[in-house]
C-alpha cells in the first residue's frame, strides 16, 4: 500500500516571508503602485514646481527615473534570469495601464498637465500610446542590461570560487 503521510512527524520551521518580500513578489502591486506614484509625481512636480529651472526639471526626472527602474529592479532582484524574459514586458504593461488609469483620474480633476496645458479627454489616447510604447520599451532595455550585469557578476564570482545561492525552488 502507498503511504501519503509520513510515517514520522517531526517540528518544521516555517518561514515566513517579510511584508516587503511578499509584495516585492507581487508583479502586478509593484507595478500598479509604481504607475501610480510616477504619474502622481508627474502631475505634483510638473503642475506645482518651477519647470522652467533646468535644476528642478532634471532632479524631478531623476527623482522618476530611480522609483521606475527601482521598483522594477526590486521586482526582478526576487525571479531567476530566465523569468524576466516575459516579467519586464508585463511588469511595464501594467504599470503603464496603471499609470493611464491614474492619468484620466487627474483628467478628470484637471490636474493632468499636458505640455503647457492640462490635458483634456482627447489627449487621453496619445498618453496612452506614449506612455506605454515608451515604458515597454525603455524597461526592457533595463532589463535586458540588468540581466547581462547580473550573469556577468555571477559568472565572475564563481570563477573567484566563491559559492553563489541559488534556490532550486525557482529553476521549477
Amino acid at each position: 500500500m502507498v503511504r501519503f503521510a509520513p510515517t514520522h512527524t517531526g517540528a518544521w520551521d516555517a518561514y515566513e516571508a517579510s511584508a516587503v518580500r511578499k509584495f516585492s513578489r507581487s508583479l502586478t502591486a509593484m507595478a500598479i503602485v509604481t504607475g501610480v506614484v510616477w504619474r502622481l509625481c508627474r502631475a505634483l512636480f510638473l503642475g506645482t514646481g518651477p519647470t522652467s529651472s533646468p535644476l528642478f526639471f532634471g532632479s524631478v526626472i531623476a527623482l522618476g527615473v530611480l522609483v521606475f527602474f527601482g521598483m522594477a529592479t526590486l521586482h526582478l532582484g526576487n525571479f531567476p534570469l530566465k523569468r524576466w524574459l516575459w516579467r519586464v514586458p508585463l511588469f511595464a504593461l501594467v504599470e503603464g495601464v496603471a499609470e493611464v488609469a491614474m492619468s484620466a483620474v487627474l483628467i478628470a480633476f484637471g490636474r493632468e498637465p499636458y505640455g503647457s496645458a492640462v490635458a483634456v479627454w482627447a489627449d487621453l489616447a496619445s498618453i496612452a500610446a506614449t506612455v506605454l510604447s515608451t515604458h515597454i520599451l525603455v524597461l526592457s532595455l533595463y532589463g535586458g542590461i540588468l540581466a547581462v550585469v547580473v550573469q556577468g557578476i555571477r559568472r565572475s564570482v564563481r570563477a573567484a570560487g566563491d559559492v553563489v545561492i541559488d534556490d532550486p525552488k525557482d529553476d521549477q
